[in-house]
């Protein structure tokens, strides 16, 4: 045996390597026939295959997955049906000039006709329509990918869901009030005459009814429940008024019900999304006063995905900690305009000359008050559960290594159910990835392999809870902890021109030196520049989070939006005005935008697929663990603390000694460490040489890139975070109280939030011990021992 890089004849323990690594390779080349990705058939390695009915040759390879609630319904190998022309696949473009070619293909007029054919429906997930926008796209992706080898299935998965049938508000007294519960028609606005508008609602709500005073809780964070405790203000049996912004709004409910109240109203005040934001839809971008914000009310940052998983083989409480009941609400939700919202406000008082606490003053035009009453009220929500289907559409493009266990994916993702047509969210990243799609089949057309497969994911229920990519990422967990690479999420792409990026740190220097070649539309300065290079912590709220959190897999979620002190990112989210008219009027109207992200998230994928050596970056990595280290110094004085702080504010007050004998010495010396590794002269040299096969071989090169994910999976700590099995991954996560906005080392933070301080303390040692765990992945992989098992990081 010779290296094919250098000639140099291995040693007798480098053979045996070898041949290890041989054997293992039959052993799981011989599996993939058997357990194929996405439903592959044993045809596929030999020849090509066509679309497939489920009722044969699929029905036995899938029937666990049948017997689960997962199936897939539609699968189409491309190029079985027909024979391709020369015409149509021809010539042979190099990994240099791919990049150039396939900047050339997004489209405007393409992502324009795309998303105007999708949003021609309403398309709630679970619904008709939901189902008839999946086969569009599965058809879209067929027709990009003709002539390829490209599988592309459609997978249909059980879960529950909710629909309001009947839902009502009265004021009772001291006048009689019903609110409207509607959406106004708009001349401008084509698609606003829908029976959506007459259906706003909260997934996941309790059915039921409930009658008390009102209260105004604010944001509905513990921290708005525990000023109101200072004036004597208490939500047991009433029902709470909260507003939209701060806190996911589940998370909202959750603490009203935690509190005894016995209801729950949330509204979008125009302070943040209105018009004291500018000129409202369709004059403007904002939010017009009979505007409501749909959502789901489940608990999401205790676990996501379904709240049963009927698809799966594990129960709620195995995946999660929880049994279904304790993801969901108790008691009636509804959303309000804040039309409806503004006769309610308007008569509460505050009692016994209380004054109003600090912050809870909204955008409407009269003093805000908190009550609880005068006003009492009667709210009914009827919304039973019920199974239902929703479908994934997933794509893979095979690489040069597909179907061995060398083989590493570049996963891209973007959801396509929406509240109610979801122009902005989430269909321009749709229209964007189907641009993406026919730039990957003119490239594979023109005889491009990419080095890595590419899986393009449409995933489906992300509104109800991010349903059909946590299912996705669960029935492949297995296959994702050895294979997956990253995963690159774009929800809503295009809803202004503000360039926003969250992301792993190790992701951070790829997508700065992507967007240094593109150019901002409308500012003609260089993207990265327009953007700033800030780059966010990833919470929650959006697909990355079975990847991320669950998997350890590096994750990016990427959008253009606005971006203003005080203001949501759009005026329209989640109500029928979300629609094409809105988009193409007023966010984007040359569709320069929705090309700028089908190439940005393109040549991100290109370049990740193609690199030798992944672009994961250690220094960036170990620059962001010393700022978490300092985050947490300053949160535990009180800094950067928001949402539920009223505990570590009297700790801070009290010179609680408890909160004074954390100790972060052996977190600090981990981190240290980790960075001593990663900032190395010698781990850069070794990922340069290894930059091209002709530095160090592929053998070698596979050892560096599997050091690379392997110090990444590091970082999960499999019992997961106290009271958050789900959750595994000790660097960051969806604060419990937050939602969407991240903690990082979660697992330390919250219990300081909680005044636990044994807990800090013992989470302090689980996160020194990831962070050892990941320092010996990057330098032992590197420098020691042949990385074979990408899953077996060190403990």
């Amino acid at each position: 045996f010779h290296t094919g890089a250098t000639g140099r004849r291995l040693s007798p323990i480098a053979m045996r390597r070898v041949w290890c690594r041989a054997a293992l390779a039959l052993c799981l080349a011989s599996l993939a026939v058997a357990l194929p990705l996405h439903g592959r058939t044993g045809s596929q390695a030999g020849g090509r295959a066509g679309e497939e009915d489920t009722a044969g040759g699929a029905a036995e390879r899938d029937a666990k997955r049948r017997t689960s609630g997962y199936r897939v319904d539609r699968q189409r190998t491309m190029g079985k049906d027909r024979t391709c022309s020369k015409e149509e696949v021809f010539g042979k473009v190099s990994k240099a000039d791919a990049e150039t070619l396939f900047r050339s293909i997004p489209d405007p007029a393409s992502a324009r006709k795309s998303l105007g054919d999708i949003t021609r429906w309403d398309h709630v997930a679970g619904t008709p329509n939901g189902n008839l926008v999946a086969d569009y796209v599965f058809d879209r992706f067929t027709a990009a990918l003709d002539c390829t080898e490209a599988v592309i299935t459609k997978d249909a998965v059980e879960v529950l869901l909710t629909y309001p049938e009947s839902r009502s508000l009265t004021m009772l007294s001291p006048v009689v009030h019903e609110a409207a519960l509607a959406e106004d028609i708009l001349p401008n606005d084509a698609t606003s005459d829908t029976p959506w508008r007459n259906k706003t609602f909260l997934a996941y709500s309790a059915s039921g009814t409930a009658e008390a005073e009102l209260v105004y809780g604010n944001f509905c964070d513990p921290d708005d429940f525990d000023l109101l405790a200072t004036i004597n203000v208490s939500v047991s049996g009433k029902i709470v008024l909260c507003r939209y912004g701060n806190t996911f709004r589940g998370l909202k409910v959750m603490n009203a019900q935690a509190r005894g109240a016995v209801g729950v109203l949330i509204y979008s005040d125009p302070a943040e999304d209105g018009f004291k934001q500018g000129e409202v839809y369709p004059d403007g971008p904002w939010r017009p006063a009979s505007a409501v914000q749909r959502g789901s009310v489940q608990f999401i940052s205790k676990c996501a995905g379904d709240v049963a998983r009927l698809y799966s083989s594990q129960s709620t409480m195995d995946l999660c900690g929880y049994e279904p009941e304790d993801l969901i609400p108790k008691i009636p939700v509804l959303p309000l305009s804040y039309g409806d919202a503004e006769p309610f406000l308007r008569q509460l008082v505050m009692l016994d000359g209380a004054a109003l606490p600090k912050g809870f003053q909204g955008g409407l035009d009269f003093a805000y008050a908190t009550g609880p009453g005068p006003a009492r009220v009667k709210m009914r929500v009827d919304s039973p559960m019920k199974k239902s289907i929703i479908s994934n559409v997933v794509v893979t493009i095979p690489g040069s290594k597909y179907g061995t266990d060398e083989d590493r994916w570049v996963i891209m993702g973007n959801h396509r159910d929406a509240w109610v047509f979801g122009a902005a969210d989430p269909n321009s990243g749709t229209a964007a990835m189907l641009e993406v799609a026919r730039g990957f089949g003119e490239l594979r057309r023109r005889g491009w392999q990419p080095e890595r497969t590419i899986v393009l994911c449409s995933w489906d229920g992300e509104e109800w809870g991010l349903l059909g990519s946590t299912a996705w990422g669960e029935m492949h967990a297995d296959e994702l902890a050895m294979k997956a690479a990253v995963y690159l999420n774009v929800d809503v792409g295009v809803s202004g021109h503000d360039f926003t990026v969250a992301a792993s740190p190790a992701l951070g220097a790829i997508v700065k030196n992507v967007t240094s070649t593109l150019e901002d539309p409308a500012r003609k300065i260089p993207l990265d520049q327009a953007w700033g290079g800030y780059v966010r912590t990833l919470g929650s709220g959006s697909d990355y989070t079975v990847f991320l959190d669950r998997l350890g897999v590096p994750s990016v979620d990427m959008s253009f939006r606005t971006v203003r002190a005080g203001a949501a990112g759009y005026g329209v989210y989640h109500s029928i005005y979300d629609s094409f008219s809105y988009v193409s009027q007023i966010v984007d109207p040359d569709f320069a935008y929705h090309t700028l992200m089908a190439t940005l998230w393109g040549v991100l994928a290109l370049r990740l697929a193609d690199a030798p050596i992944l672009s994961l970056s250690p220094p960036d990595l170990a620059s962001a663990l010393r700022g978490y280290v300092g985050n947490l110094k300053g949160f535990m004085g009180g800094k950067g603390c928001h949402g539920q702080c009223s505990k570590l504010h009297a700790a801070l007050a009290a010179e609680d000694r408890g909160l004074k004998k954390i100790d972060l010495t052996d977190l600090e010396t981990a981190v240290a460490t980790f960075s001593k590794v990663a900032d190395s002269a010698k781990l850069a040299a070794e990922i340069a040489k290894c930059s091209s096969a002709a530095g160090c071989g592929t053998l070698v090169q596979d050892r560096v890139n599997n050091a690379l994910l392997a110090t990444e999976r590091a970082f999960l700590h499999e019992p997961g975070l106290p009271d958050r099995k789900y959750f595994r991954h000790v660097l960051q996560a969806p604060g419990f109280y937050l939602g969407y906005g991240a903690d990082t080392f979660p697992g330390i933070v919250q219990a300081i939030r909680d005044a636990n301080w044994a807990v800090a303390q013992e989470q302090v040692g689980v996160s020194a011990v990831r962070v050892a765990a990941a320092t010996k992945a990057l330098k032992s992989c590197i420098w020691k021992r042949l990385c074979v098992h990408l899953v077996d990081f060190p403990e």
